[in-house]
Parts: C-alpha cells; structure tokens; sequence
C-alpha cells in the first residue's frame, strides 16, 4: 500500500513525473535493446 503511494506520487527530481512511469518506460527501452538483433 505504501509502496504504490510513494511510486505513484510525481518527484520535483524526475521532472514532476511518477517514479513508476520512468520505471515503465526505462524496462520497455531495456527489453526493445535486448531482444532487437
């Protein structure tokens, strides 16, 4: 419960964004470089 409080709450430090959108974003950018031969 608290952790997806903290998670879903945007950061001054990520541009105002939430912590699990650049989470979401940064494993699709993982897996599009893993998998792409």
């Amino acid at each position: 419960k608290y952790q997806q409080r903290l998670n879903l709450r945007p950061r001054k430090t990520l541009g105002f964004i939430q912590p699990d959108i650049i989470f979401k974003e940064q494993l699709q950018h993982a897996k599009s470089e893993c998998c792409s031969y």
